[in-house]
């Protein structure tokens, strides 16, 4: 069975169903004689291959490796193991000190810009993007994403929020039109910021 590049031999006393996917997402199911035992020898392949190795007694256990991740569940005997791979999307767009998503550009005051993924979800009129920046405040980019559709596309604006007491550095904030609904979210990370943005657009969908 191939699971996120690297090959893991199901012992011909299980059955593997799936996968089920969406996107990036997909799962399978070992399903057999107490498949859950399974999950100690895909830990050790899946490490092998380069996930790093979960804490121990960790329930459900997750493996990360760069942006995939695994995530392995036991289910009524069975052992359902549920892949994350954003590698296969495209990357998120940036040009010079600015941040694009579809037909917006947003300007975040820094150059610093690392581009991570980006996704489109035609059924929902959905595009996303997330970078991670430096150089700017949390707070700062949830203000700059938000003035840049009030000012360009006329959306009205929503509500802003700062991080929970005792809680993440994390901002967010939204802004929206009858056919249109812009939510930003800007969470602070070892001195850098992780900015996501989501675009619902169901402008064409009202075209006559």
């Amino acid at each position: 069975m191939q699971i996120l590049g690297f090959e893991f031999e199901v012992p011909p006393e299980y059955r593997v169903e799936g996968p089920s996917s969406s996107g990036e997402r997909s799962h399978v199911v070992l399903v057999g004689p107490n498949a859950r035992t399974l999950a100690g020898a895909l830990v050790d392949r899946a490490v092998a291959a380069g996930f790093r190795r979960p804490k121990p007694e960790a329930d459900p256990v997750v493996l990360e490796r760069g942006e995939q991740t695994l995530v392995l569940v036991h289910d009524s005997g069975n052992l359902i193991v549920h892949m994350h791979d954003p590698t296969m999307l495209p990357r998120a767009r940036f040009d010079g000190s600015a941040v694009l998503l579809g037909e917006l550009q947003f300007e975040c005051g820094t150059t610093s810009i690392v581009p991570l993924r980006e996704r489109h979800v035609p059924s929902q009129h959905m595009r996303s993007g997330a970078w991670t920046l430096a150089g700017v405040s949390a707070s700062q980019l949830v203000e700059r994403v938000i003035d840049t559709v009030v000012t360009t596309k006329g959306l009205k604006r929503g509500s802003v929020f700062g991080p929970a007491k005792g809680g993440r550095e994390v901002w967010s904030g939204e802004a929206y039109s009858t056919l249109e609904l812009l939510k930003v979210r800007a969470a602070v990370d070892a001195g850098s910021v992780l900015l996501e943005i989501d675009l619902i657009d169901r402008r064409k969908e009202a075209e006559p």
